[in-house]
């Protein structure tokens, strides 16, 4: 009996070794139609992999900023470099409270930031984030145990393979990659993990289609997690609702639902409802501000976090 269970566990660990041999050849050569449960987008869209890279590097911050693109693509921190504040955007593509977590868990002692401001929207709170997790595992420096956490919230095939084939990458240095600060509209300001994008225009249109925003219970129970850590690292925090077009935020039937529900969970604030922006003038799509809005939005929260934390 024990001869055949130690057999067994030699057979699991064959078909482990072959599974991850296959994993790394496909990854590295097979043309893109045989990686279809295999995503893994180096730099990908929002140049997560040189933010990541930056906040490795990072040494005692005034302000981290956390979020979705909402925030990394809205919050300018050259802004609060010029009212003398070392902030750091620690924001990502689609982020869902899940990855949050994952993030302050790997980089809060490293940043260590005196305040927090985290950028939420009702679509961060919908989702399983499984776009979120594989963006931040193909650009993660070094993939750990604790980055396989994130299975526990999304167990999927292309989640697996993914972490498995980045653990592999950087086992081996197989994949150099040098991000450009430069991607199409897009420049990334080194060491501050914002991205500044080429002004554009958002085009309004006059159809509202209204529905209602879902908001899952257990990326609420995450975000409950992420205002502990921050809490008993005794961080204090503004939470902030960026502004969006007036037709993006009206299509929403239940936004006093969602600031509910935040609002019973830390200092909120709606810039939506104080903020007064054109959808013309300052937005680049119906979510995105562009520059003219970002400046205006940043100016709007330096202000309040210095009125709200008055040892800033």
């Amino acid at each position: 009996m024990k001869k055949s269970f130690i057999k067994l566990i030699y057979f699991f660990l064959f078909c482990g070794l072959i599974y991850a041999g296959l994993i790394f050849i496909v990854g590295n050569f097979a043309p893109q139609d045989f990686k279809r449960n295999l995503i893994y987008l180096k730099g990908g869209y929002g140049h997560t992999f040189s933010r990541l890279q930056d906040a490795s590097k990072q040494k005692k911050n005034d302000v981290l900023i956390l979020g979705s693109s909402l925030a990394y693509r809205g919050l300018d921190t050259r802004i609060f470099a010029g009212n003398g504040l070392k902030a750091f955007n620690l924001g990502s593509s689609a982020q869902t409270p899940m990855q949050t977590k994952l993030l302050l868990n790997i980089y809060l002692d490293i940043i260590q930031p005196d305040k927090v401001i985290y950028v939420v929207a009702p679509n961060d709170f919908t989702g399983n984030g499984l776009e979120a997790s594989l963006d931040i595992v193909a650009n993660l420096p070094e993939i750990n145990f604790s980055t396989f956490s994130l299975l526990a919230d999304n167990p999927q095939i292309k989640l697996f393979n993914t972490l498995l084939f980045s653990w592999l990458q950087s086992k081996t240095n197989f994949s150099l990659y040098d991000e450009p600060t430069r991607k199409g509209l897009d420049e990334y300001v080194r060491n501050g993990g914002f991205v500044e994008r080429t002004v554009t225009y958002f085009e309004p249109v006059n159809k509202i289609n209204f529905r209602t925003i879902n908001v899952q219970e257990k990326q609420i129970e995450e975000f409950q997690e992420i205002m502990q850590i921050l809490r008993k690292n005794n961080i204090e925090v503004l939470i902030v609702r960026p502004p969006v077009t007036s037709h993006s935020y009206n299509s929403i039937k239940n936004n006093d639902d969602f600031a509910e529900k935040i609002s019973d969970l830390g200092d909120f604030k709606d810039y939506n409802l104080s903020l007064k922006l054109t959808d013309s003038l300052h937005f680049y799509d119906s979510r995105h501000l562009n520059q003219i809005g970002v400046q205006e939005f940043t100016q709007a929260v330096i202000q309040d976090l210095k009125v709200n934390f008055k040892n800033l």
